[in-house]
């Protein structure tokens, strides 16, 4: 019994080759238009990422400085023209 033969040599003769080499050609295409699609698509997702993270720092900053005045809102002890009843 012999070894098989490598899987790449088998049916390389007269219409087999051409077959494999034009399936390798295809899909180079086939993978290189996916590499660009998921390029494109890391991109975008990179994108909105960036301007999510703006718009989060932004939040932050507006709510830290509502925080600070209305902790001083609190603060303030109420003058006796200020007296609320309840």
């Amino acid at each position: 019994m012999s070894a098989p033969e490598p899987l790449l040599t088998r049916g390389a003769g007269d219409c087999g080759g051409k077959s494999f080499e034009a399936l390798a050609k295809q899909t180079e295409w086939q993978s290189s238009d996916l590499f660009r699609y998921f390029h494109e698509a890391v991109q975008l997702w990179e994108m909105h990422q960036n301007m999510l993270s703006e718009q989060e720092l932004e939040l932050e900053k507006n709510m830290e400085q509502y925080r600070e005045k209305h902790s001083l809102e609190n603060q303030v002890p109420p003058s006796p023209g200020n007296l609320q009843w309840e």
